[in-house]
Order: C-alpha cells, then sequence, then structure tokens
C-alpha cells in the first residue's frame, strides 16, 4: 500500500512537471508568434477609397493630467452593399516620456535594411477589408504606426484601432458592439445603472470604469451585452459651422491583472457624419493600469489626478475630452 502512495505521489509530480512544460511552451509559442511579426501600418495623408480627418485632444479636463492625444479618422463612404465604416486610430501618450512620436534611425532595423524598403514591404494598407474583416472591432498595440514628415519617419509609442459601422437609418435588429445607430432609442448612462441593478439585484459589477465597485465582471452575460449606447445628440461648433453629433458610451468589461484592456477603447464618445469621432475618453489607458506598469510609473507623471468621487462623476456625467477647434453648443 505503501508503495502504491509513493508512486501516486511521484506520478503527480511528473504531471505538474508536464503541466508547467506545456504552458511555458504555449507562452514562448505565443510570444514568438506576436513579436516575430510586423504589421507596420504607414500613416496615409489621403486616400481615393476613404476621407482622412484627424484631430488633437487634451486630457486637462478630463483627467487633470497633461498629455496629448492625436486621433486620425479613416471614413469609407457608403455604399450600395456596406454601410459607412470609420477606422479610428489614437496614438496615445507614452506616461514616462509625454512624447507620442519617437523618430525613426536607421539603425532602428539593426542596420539590415533602411526603413523605407522594410515598410514598404511589410506594411499594412488603409482598406474598407482592414476597415471591416481583417481586424478585431478594437486593438491595442496590434500595429506599430509609422508615420513619414519631410522625407523622415517617426513611429508611434501607443496606438490603439478600432472600427465602427454606421448605421443612420431605425433598424429592426439592435445594433451591436461596433456598431453605431445614429437614430436607435436612446439611453444614458444612469438610466442603464437603474436599469441594470434592477435586472441584477445581486449586486453583479457594472461593465463601467467605476471606482466603488472595482473592474468586476458579469460572468453571467458576459461579453453579449457589450455594445455601444447611443446616449443623446449634440450640437457643436467648429469655427463658423454648426454639428450635429451624437455621443455614445460603451458597455464593456475591463481587465487589466496583466496587460491593458482595450475592450471598450474610446469609452465615450461623439461622433460627427462626415467628420468622424471627434470626441472621447480612454479610461482603460489613463485609470486601469496593468500592476507592472504601475511600478514603472512611480518617478514620472500620473496619467491622472482625479479622486474616486471625481472619477466616478465623470462616468456618470459621461464626460469626455472634445478635439481642438470644437465647441459644444447645445445638448438636444
Amino acid at each position: 500500500m505503501r508503495r502504491k502512495m509513493d508512486w501516486i505521489t511521484k506520478m503527480e509530480k511528473v504531471r505538474a512537471v508536464v503541466r508547467k512544460i506545456c504552458a511555458l511552451s504555449i507562452f514562448i509559442c505565443l510570444f514568438i508568434s506576436v513579436n516575430g511579426q510586423h504589421n507596420y501600418l504607414l500613416l496615409p495623408t489621403e486616400g481615393g477609397d476613404f476621407k482622412v480627418t484627424s484631430y488633437k485632444l487634451h486630457t486637462g479636463s478630463l483627467y487633470k493630467s497633461d498629455f496629448d492625444i492625436e486621433t486620425y479618422n479613416f471614413i469609407f463612404p457608403n455604399k450600395i452593399d456596406a454601410n459607412e465604416q470609420v477606422l479610428l486610430l489614437s496614438i496615445l501618450p507614452d506616461f514616462s516620456t509625454g512624447e507620442l512620436w519617437q523618430e525613426i534611425t536607421e539603425n532602428w532595423f539593426d542596420g539590415k535594411e533602411n526603413v523605407s524598403a522594410v515598410i514598404e514591404r511589410e506594411g499594412v494598407e488603409i482598406n474598407p477589408y482592414l476597415a471591416r474583416e481583417r481586424m478585431n472591432p478594437k486593438s491595442f498595440r496590434a500595429f506599430t504606426v509609422v508615420k513619414k514628415v519631410s522625407g523622415r519617419y517617426y513611429v508611434a509609442k501607443n496606438c490603439l484601432l478600432e472600427r465602427f459601422q454606421i448605421k443612420p437609418d431605425k433598424t429592426l435588429i439592435p445594433t451591436y458592439y461596433g456598431q453605431l445607430g445614429l437614430n436607435e432609442h436612446r439611453k444614458n448612462i444612469r438610466t442603464f445603472c437603474e436599469e441594470y441593478q434592477a435586472v441584477y439585484p445581486q449586486n453583479i459589477g457594472y461593465p463601467l470604469p467605476f471606482s466603488r465597485n472595482g473592474w468586476e465582471y458579469n460572468s453571467i452575460d458576459g461579453a453579449r451585452i457589450w455594445k455601444e449606447f447611443l446616449s443623446k445628440k449634440v450640437l457643436l461648433n467648429s469655427k463658423s459651422d454648426v454639428f450635429e453629433g451624437n455621443q455614445f458610451w460603451t458597455c464593456a468589461t475591463l481587465h487589466s491583472y496583466g496587460y491593458y484592456d482595450c475592450s471598450a477603447g474610446v469609452g465615450r464618445f461623439i461622433y460627427v457624419p462626415t467628420k468622424g469621432i471627434v470626441a472621447g475618453s480612454y479610461d482603460f489607458y489613463f485609470r486601469n493600469l496593468p500592476q507592472a506598469f504601475r511600478e514603472s510609473l512611480n518617478n514620472h507623471p500620473k496619467p491622472h489626478h482625479l479622486s474616486d468621487e471625481e472619477w466616478d462623476q465623470n462616468v456618470l456625467n459621461e464626460n469626455l475630452m472634445l478635439a481642438e477647434g470644437f465647441t459644444l453648443r447645445q445638448v438636444k
């Protein structure tokens, strides 16, 4: 009997070692597959099939910090067989330096090839397929974004890439995650929270970045409740022009145990037809830092200077950052 127990103990130890080896092998394979591929996205200034709009935002009013954000909207017009598509590219700052871009030198590729040759060969084009099927609805640092200015190349420090489909008309079927219904039933965050609490009285965490309930996960419905809700219509001034905007907020759970979770992406934002997304918030990046990133920023400017109460009010009041050149005129 004792020999049998010893044999069972040895086998359990062997299984434990095998599990560790398998887990390590999977990690290595994933690391090689992710880091062994280079997707260089060369930033175009214009395109034959799409329109480009770019904006600058500042974090002062929303996060009480001093960082800039650049956004690029690649707008593909609607066609007979497709709705309008918007590919939103957000360049987010490096918290340690405050920079958005870093100049590429010739030895960036270890001197094996020049910059332009590598980027041209391995680059990814902005096209309708990229805006639809070829990427996840939201991805963070999945592409190395490069821009060319006066013959020099610059690489983005951090890139959030999102795709949206615009649904301008009323639809029988509610829109899903990644679709923006411009004529859907309106629901703001406060109303949603009241209804959510009534449906889930067992106090499941809201799928929103509140400070008071952490980042709890609704394990009952999960990603099935993720979507962009139309909150309200707004009027915006830009120079002498007036535009009607559609303000949305994103219902998605955020986790950041080991890395940034960009499921909510731009979060709360305003979409203007023909102009793209002209206002937004990036709570996943400025609030919910993974532990490893928190430790590395001890001696650098903080991403935000908000109390928990101020953070919650930002969410409940649907506060966001307006792009330079735009002012909020009226809520409809």
